[in-house]
């Protein structure tokens, strides 16, 4: 068992005896990746920060003493706009926060660099003028789009997407949370 690289599990020595026992407690958890994260000095990034908040935020108590002890930087992602507002009702983190940046959507250009850079196959302008308009420029989508235009260009032994490919078919999928069911926006005409 592995977190972030760090490896959890009993070690052995040479002769197969175990040298370093598992970690099995919260404890020796929290204790096997301080030490680890100290001598590496990454940054941590968490994503889906939001659901650290559960039970007092408790889990989001042992990052805050990872980060005390290491020294290092923490980086927050949140899947929702209003995290800043809830991480406040807990000052013992919201106040060592530096800076609280919120993304925007991403421009024309950004999404043609991303297709260009990430898509395995050619992406006509006018097929990645579509995806920003049905994705809303929202990231998340543009790759769910761009891994959905590969996918069938691939399928169908096509080296380019183009616009024409793709009349009538759905580029991107978001999902509903609340009843897992696609949310199908209406596309302009």
């Amino acid at each position: 068992v592995a977190i972030a690289g760090i490896d959890l599990a009993a070690q052995r020595d040479g002769k197969g005896k175990v040298s370093v026992r598992a970690a099995r407690t919260k404890n020796e958890i929290q204790a096997r990746l301080t030490g680890q994260i100290a001598v590496r000095q990454c940054p941590i990034v968490i994503d889906e920060i939001q659901h650290l908040l559960v039970n007092d935020a408790k889990l989001l108590e042992v990052v805050r003493d990872i980060a005390d002890l290491t020294g290092v930087t923490v980086i927050f992602v949140a899947g929702v706009a209003d995290f800043g507002r809830q991480l406040k009702d807990y000052p013992q983190i919201s106040s060592r926060i530096y800076k609280e940046v919120e993304f925007t959507q991403w421009a024309l250009q950004d999404i043609k660099l991303a297709c260009k850079q990430l898509a395995e196959v050619d992406i006509e302008d006018a097929l990645i003028e579509r995806l920003s308009n049905d994705s809303k420029g929202i990231m998340r989508l543009v790759m769910n789009g761009i891994s959905n235009i590969e996918r069938i260009a691939i399928a169908n032994h096509k080296t380019i997407a183009t616009f024409d490919d793709f009349a009538g078919k759905e580029l991107v999928t978001d999902w509903d949370g609340t009843t897992n069911a696609p949310v199908r926006p209406r596309r302009n005409k």
